[in-house]
């Protein structure tokens, strides 16, 4: 199959593709030896069998753009809660400590019991307007992100499993940089959630935890010496959750046994190309 406008070489003819009066491909079919042309019948044949792939085209291309759009819409939302995320936090934030350093300037100015009454009121709406904003920003977007970059926070959630007992090695390069907010939280929320399971459901020992970038994608793998797939709980723990993210990317995660026990999550996540 190829483009449209298409010439038929020597000893081959030439279908259009069209479904809803557009031209998808050319469908280029090759006669017999000695066949000067086909016969009426088969010229039907294959005019049916190249509006059935011309729909079959159609369809895959319209399930494509509708990824890509997907693709898109994710990637934009993460970059705006970033931007809301830093707003809030750079602006909103620091406004509302210097609210409270404010009362308490006007405290002292305002001594006696009534006054004392509406200052704590005003220093508690702030104190809750304070927590609220925080809530906000981490339920945007995880702070630690931020402060510690994808590679950081990694080895933070290490840290605490390992406090549990598990043994847990981070096999991530020290100069990791995703420049894509999306992918970042995606791949944030995926290794985090692999790796919670690990100590919740595996029954297992050890854990490794690998990220790497390779041809433009993101790469992350969590490999446990636990009981598998099989055991209790394990299949479809969160994986929805981890399959969703990726696929919102256009990624992808597979998790398998491992030979002699264990189980491997990857999810791979393509780089926009501005981030390669």
């Amino acid at each position: 199959m190829l483009g449209a406008d298409v010439r038929a070489p020597a000893g081959m003819a030439a279908f259009p593709l069209v479904s809803h009066g557009r031209q998808e491909g050319t469908l280029l079919v090759g006669r017999r030896s000695g066949q000067a042309r086909f016969d009426p019948g088969e010229q039907e044949l294959l005019a049916d069998l190249a509006g059935q792939i011309a729909v079959a085209v159609r369809a895959a291309r319209l399930a494509e753009d509708l990824r890509e759009s997907r693709e898109r819409i994710v990637r934009a939302r993460e970059e705006e809660r970033l931007r809301i995320r830093r707003d809030l936090h750079d602006g909103l934030g620091p406004l509302l400590a210097a609210a409270s350093l404010q009362v308490d300037v006007l405290a002292d100015r305002m001594p006696g019991a009534e006054s004392s009454g509406l200052v704590a009121k005003v220093k508690s709406l702030i104190g809750q307007s304070v927590a609220d904003v925080r809530q906000v920003v981490h339920g945007l977007r995880p702070p630690s992100l931020d402060d510690l970059g994808l590679a950081g926070v990694v080895e933070e959630h290490a840290a605490a499993l390992r406090a549990a007992g598990l043994r847990v090695r981070v096999d991530c390069p020290g100069d990791l940089a995703v420049d894509s907010a999306a992918v970042e939280v995606a791949a944030y929320r995926i290794v985090t959630e692999a790796m919670t399971n690990v100590a919740r459901h595996a029954r297992a020992g050890s854990c490794t935890v690998t990220l790497a970038l390779d041809a433009g994608r993101l790469r992350v793998e969590v490999a446990d010496d636990g009981t598998g797939l099989a055991s209790p709980h394990r299949d479809g723990v969160g994986l929805a959750s981890m399959r969703e993210r990726a696929d919102e990317l256009g990624g992808h995660v597979t998790v398998a046994d491992l030979e002699g026990g264990g189980t491997r999550v990857v999810a791979v996540l393509p780089l926009p190309e501005a981030s390669r």
